[in-house]
């Protein structure tokens, strides 16, 4: 989509007893939280999950699916990731320097933030990203960009879609005939997406639905979302999969049934997260 701006209101996961060690930290302008295995046990494997809008980086330390992610590594006889989270505020995109004058956290992120929280964790030998909503968006825009730096990446209800910010009445009319979105969600979602991306050219380099269709080599990733998604985002999770196969990219494409924005499938996602883990 249009940006990625959307509230991660996600499904509760499988409860467990507190299984985190976390600790968190701050530099002039950015937040993180770092949630390691509170049994001690090391890991060479590191997940960033990336928040939706509204939230920040202490989402992850209050979502029950945080422990369950701990509990399957430990029933495989396996160190958990340590799962870092980052945040620039309540509604930030990872846009490069050239979008736009305020622009360039994509550049900070890969060559400041990374190295900034890695020199806290050890240097990593797997990462993973897991991005939901607004965070879903940013997910994508490191996968597709920087594919070299994951072994695989899971985007939830990604801020995907086919219309651009700067969609004619019609197209727009369109989308929420096809979507069943909510219009007045769709016309904030735009309007953000304007600011973020002032010119179509800015916004076609950021564009997950262009950037899939690159060639580069990418790492797994796993697209899920609900399908009735009040945003309007699931089209988009539905066509950049299609367009990562297209492109002989390994994706797998998952809907939640009956399912609004950000309910997730605990099971799949954690499963799928295990075996990039653990390979």
């Amino acid at each position: 989509l249009a940006a990625a701006l959307l509230a991660a209101a996600c499904a509760p996961g499988l409860r467990s007893p507190r299984a985190l060690k976390t600790e968190c930290g701050a530099t002039s302008d950015f937040r993180y939280c770092l949630h390691a295995d509170a049994s001690g046990k090391a890991s060479d494997t590191v997940l960033y999950y990336l928040h939706g809008s509204g939230q920040s980086e202490k989402a992850w330390g209050k979502w029950p699916l945080a422990d369950d992610l701990v509990s399957r590594f430990r029933e495989k006889g396996l160190a958990a990731p340590t799962v870092i989270t980052v945040s620039f505020g309540k509604l930030w995109l990872l846009r490069e320097r050239r979008a736009a004058p305020d622009a360039g956290l994509f550049e900070r992120f890969v060559d400041e933030v990374m190295p900034h929280v890695e020199a806290r964790t050890g240097q990593p030998r797997r990462r993973l990203v897991w991005g939901m909503s607004m965070g879903g968006f940013n997910a994508a825009q490191l996968l597709l960009k920087r594919p070299e730096l994951w072994v695989a990446g899971v985007l939830s209800c990604p801020a995907v879609t086919v219309l651009s910010p700067f969609a004619s009445p019609e197209e727009l009319r369109a989308y929420i005939g096809r979507t069943h979105a909510e219009p007045s969600k769709v016309n904030w979602m735009l309007a953000q997406s304007r600011k973020a991306f002032p010119t179509q050219q800015a916004w076609e380099r950021h564009d997950p639905l262009r950037l899939a269709q690159s060639g580069a080599s990418l790492p797994p990733m796993l697209i899920e979302g609900g399908d009735e998604d009040e945003w309007g985002v699931h089209e988009g999770s539905r066509r950049l999969s299609e367009a990562l196969a297209e492109h002989g990219q390994k994706v797998r494409f998952e809907t939640v049934p009956r399912g609004r924005h950000c309910v997730v499938d605990a099971d799949r996602v954690l499963g799928f997260l295990l075996k990039a883990g653990s390979s």
